[in-house]
């Protein structure tokens, strides 16, 4: 299969997916965005993240989320929850099974800790020290995707010290290398 093709092959699944992706979520984030106006004042806490982007407001008490945007950024938080933990899991593994005195010493630490008779829960982890720096470790050694999700401009920006028109999908990639020295993640956005 040639490039072009395989192109528009790539970008039909994706788009397919993102199809039924917004099928599930949209209504949900539409039915959020209507009880959140309804109970306006009358019971202002969020309960999560769907309920913080949807009470933010700009200096004018406007929303400064739009439902469009709202709908993209749980879309983006969808994809990123579901791909790089189960990423970084196979990076551990890989890493476990080339260095098996590492290996060695995950399982003795988790068998002290934890024992052969039931799973890990969320209280084991302060016991599991040498299992937390190997995880640490992963991260550093293979760093999530180099490409972040593409964001949408939805105004005129200067990004990084480019104009970036209304309408312009804005890809960020990141330095691919375990042993980056020196990279800076400060990236300056202008609207305009």
């Amino acid at each position: 299969m040639e490039v072009p093709e395989r192109r528009k092959l790539n970008r039909k699944i994706v788009t397919n997916a993102m199809e039924v992706i917004n099928k599930y979520h949209d209504p949900i984030v539409d039915e959020r965005i209507e009880k959140m106006e309804k109970r306006k004042g009358v019971n202002g806490a969020e309960e999560d993240l769907l309920d913080l982007m949807i009470s933010l407001k700009d200096e004018d008490g406007e929303p400064l989320l739009s439902a469009d945007e709202i709908k993209a950024q749980a879309a983006e938080l969808f994809f990123a929850a579901v791909d790089n933990p189960s990423t970084i899991v196979e990076w551990a593994i890989a890493e476990l099974i080339n260095q098996s005195e590492l290996l060695r010493r995950v399982v003795e630490e988790l068998d002290n800790a934890v024992g052969k008779q039931r799973l890990v829960q969320e209280s084991d982890f302060c016991k599991l020290p040498f299992l937390k720096s190997m995880a640490i470790e992963t991260l550093r050694l293979h760093p999530m995707p180099p490409f972040n999700m593409s964001h949408h401009s939805t105004k005129d920006a200067v990004v990084a010290g480019y104009l970036t028109s209304k309408g312009t999908t804005v890809l960020r990639a990141q330095p691919v290398s375990a042993e980056v020295t020196a990279r800076s993640d400060e990236v300056e956005v202008e609207v305009i």
